[in-house]
């Protein structure tokens, strides 16, 4: 079940991503996709950071052996706020999305690479898209029926098309499926 205030936080998690994608230029993008690592440190080092300061929050690399987590600083005491981990393999998310499951912060976002668009000009060998989407609904779903799926799942596919344009692509959990946002960022890189 999704509450208002796991909402509020994806709605401002999502916002925060798009300004943090938006204040780099074509060329550290470019850098970014070189390897799995600079795609990995650039969001370490760079885009989370971001968004943390943003959302007026504090970033942590690896709480809990989770990727990033972005959390409010109380006392010293770390409460989660999102919790998010980032797979450069888009076939190997099913190992993040038990992680995620486990959680208890009220967002969880999933942040990987793959080729999306359908369409052949960018994705000339073709689009994981749909297989993907299918091993996500179906974790959500065992997830949800055993009662163990709280907050708010925020998926993100990063696709450095052929047409030389990175595009960030967005699905949302809802109660029962993945809700499709389409395209949330592109910048043209090449």
């Amino acid at each position: 079940m999704v509450d208002n205030y796991s909402e509020y936080n994806a709605v401002q998690f999502e916002q925060s991503l798009i300004r943090a994608l938006e204040s780099f230029a074509p060329s550290d993008y470019l850098a970014a996709w070189q390897s799995c690592a600079s795609r990995t440190e650039f969001y370490e080092k760079r885009v989370f950071p971001l968004i943390a300061e943003f959302m007026g929050l504090k970033h942590t690399n690896e709480l809990f052996r989770v990727d990033y987590m972005l959390h409010k600083d109380i006392n010293g005491i770390k409460i989660p706020i999102i919790a998010v981990e980032s797979e450069n393999y888009a076939d190997k998310t099913h190992e993040e999305m038990q992680k995620l499951i486990a959680l208890s912060s009220p967002v969880k976002a999933l942040i990987t690479c793959a080729p999306w668009a359908e369409s052949m000009a960018i994705n000339p060998e073709g689009s994981v898209k749909d297989g993907i989407l299918n091993i996500w609904n179906r974790y959500l779903k065992t997830a949800r029926a055993e009662g163990a799926l709280h907050g708010m799942f925020l998926f993100y596919v990063a696709e450095g098309g052929a047409d030389g344009i990175t595009r960030y692509y967005a699905h949302h959990s809802d109660k029962s499926e993945l809700i499709d946002k389409g395209m949330i960022f592109s910048i043209k890189v090449k």
